[in-house]
């Protein structure tokens, strides 16, 4: 039972991980714009227009890294359940 919880609560993390990659990357972004002279509302709203050009492709961003996890967990237990005979 606690496989089962730590591999759902590591799927979950898999999930999240793009948007949180994303909220470090746009604050970052926003302190570069700002360091560079714009100010913050314009760098603000800079990096919200590149996130709703992206918005299409969020769900490949989340799906991906879930199936290539996934389907190794798969095979491997499929292995597992194959005995070879000599």
């Amino acid at each position: 039972m606690n496989k089962i919880i730590k591999r759902l609560l590591f799927m979950l993390l898999l999930l999240l991980s793009p948007m949180a990659t994303i909220a470090v990357l746009g604050g970052v972004y926003t302190a570069f714009r700002v360091i560079g002279g714009s100010e913050f509302s314009i760098a603000l709203s800079s990096f919200i227009a590149v996130i709703n050009n992206l918005k299409p492709y969020f769900p490949y961003l989340t799906l991906i890294p879930a199936a290539l996890f996934l389907l190794p967990l798969l095979i491997k237990n499929k292995m597992k359940g194959i005995h070879f005979r000599k």
